[in-house]
Formats: C-alpha cells, sequence, structure tokens
C-alpha cells in the first residue's frame, strides 16, 4: 500500500517497491530477455522518479498502467538506440585485418587526457557512448556547426599528440 505524503501523494519508494515487479513484467514482455528486463526496468524505474515531481506525470503513473507501459517501451528503445548496448553494429574482423597492439586502450586514454576538456568530452560522448556529432554538441551546449568544428578540431590535435608521441 502507497504511503500518502502530507499532501496525499503516495510516496515513490512505496509506490516503487509496489509496482516493480510490474515494471519488470512489461520489460520482460517486450525483450523476451531476463537479464535485459531487470536492465529497462532499471531505467524505467529511473525515468518515473525524474517525473514524479510533476504533478500531472505523478497521477498519471499512479492511476494508468498504460501509461507506466509506455515509460518501460521507452525505456527499452532508449536502450536499443545506443550501439554499444547493443551488438548489433559489431562487425568481426577478418583475420588479415586483425592487428595486435599493446596496451592500446592505455595509450588512447593517454591521448585523451592530453586534448582540451571540450575536445575529450565530445570525443568520449562521439565514441565510447555512441552519440552522434551532434547530439555529442548539443550535450556540450554546442550547435550544429560548432559540434562538427569542435570534432574536427579534436581529430587535429589528436594527429598532433600522435605525431609528438612517434618523435
Amino acid at each position: 500500500m502507497n504511503t500518502p505524503q502530507a499532501d496525499g501523494t503516495p510516496d515513490l519508494k512505496s509506490w516503487l517497491e509496489e509496482n516493480y515487479r510490474h515494471l519488470l513484467w512489461v520489460a520482460f514482455l517486450i525483450t523476451r530477455d531476463r537479464q535485459l528486463a531487470e536492465d529497462i526496468a532499471q531505467d524505467a524505474s529511473l525515468k518515473i522518479m525524474r517525473a514524479w515531481p510533476n504533478n500531472w506525470q505523478r497521477d498519471m503513473i499512479i492511476t494508468s498502467r498504460a501509461y507506466v507501459f509506455t515509460i518501460v517501451l521507452n525505456a527499452f528503445r532508449s536502450h536499443q538506440k545506443v550501439p554499444s548496448r547493443t551488438k548489433k553494429f559489431e562487425v568481426p574482423l577478418e583475420p588479415k585485418h586483425d592487428v595486435v597492439f599493446q596496451d592500446t586502450d592505455a595509450e588512447l586514454r593517454e591521448l585523451l587526457v592530453g586534448l582540451p576538456d571540450d575536445e575529450r568530452a565530445l570525443l568520449i560522448l562521439r565514441y565510447y557512448f555512441g552519440e552522434t556529432i551532434v547530439e555529442a554538441g548539443h550535450k556540450l551546449g554546442l550547435s550544429r556547426d560548432g559540434a562538427y568544428r569542435l570534432n574536427q578540431k579534436a581529430f587535429v590535435s589528436l594527429r598532433t599528440l600522435l605525431k609528438d608521441q612517434e618523435d
């Protein structure tokens, strides 16, 4: 049972405790994978937590299972949009193209640390989180053209750092 707050609205924690199994069940119906369903249910819980302070959204969450279903479905769709979370974009390398580098990850991190903050942030959003240049730029407060300029500038900086490292 939801514990009402002073103004009569249910408490978020008790609502989640009471309804988390429903979120998980809906996520499992969508994904057919228990582990993925747990991730989606957690993402949906976060979306509900963010929406809870808004009176209209809170009322919809409390009264409408369809609204909650839509939140879970949108959490799944958001999850699928990130290429690093799905393996559908992975392409196995042919043996002749499979070059082995020693400590490549450490070297790359060292190069990234050498970049200015804005360039490093754009590259991390772009290549580690799978966002487009425009999406990454938007998160950094840049216009579309500004994001593309910063991306180009970051690659020029990386090339310079690589040349300096080779010398």
